[in-house]
C-alpha cells in the first residue's frame, strides 16, 4: 500500500507543482481535471448511497460552474458586471427544475435535486478558488503553491502518524482510521512548515507569526474537509471515491483537503493582504 501511494506523487506532484508555476493552460487543464474527475467521483457515490442524481446535468452544471468561477476576474466576466458565477448557478437551477419537470415523475425530485445541487456547489465552487487565488496580486502563484505544498505535508504526517501512533479516533462514525493523533500531527506539520516555506516564497512579504496562524488554519481547514469527504462516502458504505491513483483512491480522496481550504485562504488573502 505504501509503494503504490510513494510512486504515485513522485509522478504527480512534479506535474502539479509545474503546471502551478507555468500557469495558464496548463494550469487551467490540471484543476480541470481535478474537477471532473471528482465530480464523476462524486454522482457514482451519491448513486451507491441510494440517490438519484442527475449526473449529466451536475457534470456540465458543475463545470460551467468552476470555468465561471475561474474566469471571474477575466475580461469576459466584466461583460457580465462580474455576475458571471451568478448567472451559471441560476441556469443550473433553472436546468433541474426543467428535468424534472419534463421527466413527470414527483416522487424524489427534491432528492434528486437536492443531492446534484449538492455535488455542483461543493466541488467546482471549492476548486474554482484554486484559479482566483492564482490570480491575487501580489504572490498569487506563490500562494497556491504554499498551499499544495503545506497540504501535502500535513496529509503525509496525519498519515504516517496516524498509521504508527493513532489510539484515538477523530471521529469514529464518520472516519474510523482518523485518529485524534494524526490531527495533531497534521497541525504540528502544518504550524511548522508554513512558515518555512511562506519565507521562503515570499520573503519579508508575511511575518512569521502570520504564516503560523495561517497554518493553523489551513491543517484545521484540511481536516474538516477530509471529514466532509468521508461523511459521503460512509453514506454509501465506500473506503475510497474510486481507484483511480494507485494507493490513494480517487481525484477526490487525494484533493478533498482543498474543499474548504482553497476558499478559506482565498478570502483571507482578499480581506487581509
Amino acid at each position: 500500500m505504501i509503494l503504490p501511494r510513494i510512486l504515485t506523487a513522485i509522478v504527480g506532484i512534479p506535474l502539479v507543482i509545474l503546471s502551478l508555476v507555468w500557469g495558464g493552460i496548463p494550469y487551467f487543464i490540471l484543476v480541470s481535471g481535478i474537477v471532473l474527475f471528482s465530480l464523476k467521483e462524486f454522482f457514482l457515490i451519491a448513486r451507491k448511497a441510494g440517490y438519484a442524481p442527475r449526473a449529466w446535468i451536475g457534470m456540465v452544471g458543475g463545470y460551467a460552474v468552476f470555468a465561471a468561477i475561474f474566469a471571474s476576474s477575466t475580461a469576459f466576466s466584466q461583460k457580465a458586471d462580474h455576475q458571471l458565477v451568478a448567472i451559471t448557478f441560476t441556469a443550473v437551477l433553472v436546468a433541474l427544475n426543467a428535468s424534472e419537470i419534463i421527466r413527470g415523475d414527483v416522487s424524489g425530485a427534491v432528492s434528486r435535486m437536492g443531492v446534484t445541487l449538492y455535488g455542483v456547489f461543493l466541488i467546482p465552487w471549492a476548486f474554482g478558488h484554486l484559479g482566483k487565488m492564482r490570480d491575487v496580486n501580489p504572490y498569487g502563484r506563490e500562494w497556491v503553491l504554499l498551499l499544495f505544498l503545506v497540504i501535502w505535508i500535513l496529509d503525509t504526517a496525519a498519515y504516517f502518524f496516524g498509521v504508527r501512533f493513532g489510539k484515538n479516533t477523530l471521529a469514529r462514525t464518520v472516519s474510523p482510521k482518523k485518529s485524534v493523533e494524526g490531527l495533531a500531527a497534521a497541525v504540528v506539520s502544518s504550524v511548522v512548515f508554513t512558515p518555512v516555506i511562506g519565507k521562503l516564497l515570499m520573503g519579508a512579504y508575511v511575518s512569521v507569526p502570520e504564516l503560523s496562524a495561517i497554518g493553523l488554519l489551513i491543517a484545521m481547514a484540511a481536516q474538516f474537509s477530509d471529514l466532509s469527504e468521508s461523511l459521503i462516502k460512509r453514506d454509501a458504505d465506500i473506503k475510497d471515491s474510486d481507484t483511480l491513483l494507485p494507493g490513494h483512491g480517487g481525484m477526490l480522496d487525494r484533493f478533498d483537503s482543498f474543499i474548504f481550504t482553497a476558499p478559506l485562504i482565498y478570502y483571507y488573502l482578499i480581506m487581509f493582504k
